[in-house]
């Protein structure tokens, strides 16, 4: 049994978004990307990832 991991670190999302920590900051500064606060931890949620990463990708018509 796996479990998809729901929340990723500063470091982990950048990493999976492929670009640097600072421009993630400035994403999340600029409320393009939603956070989620636990205690004095700032982490991502996946879905938010997802929405993100869809947001950029250029839509081709067949």
């Amino acid at each position: 049994m796996t479990i998809d991991r729901l929340l990723y670190s500063r470091r982990e999302a950048a990493r999976l978004l492929s670009i640097s920590e600072r421009s993630l900051t400035h994403l999340i500064f600029n409320e393009r990307v939603s956070v989620t606060r636990v205690g004095r931890r700032t982490l991502i949620h996946r879905d938010e990832l997802l929405r993100f990463a869809r947001i950029d990708t250029p839509r081709f018509c067949l």
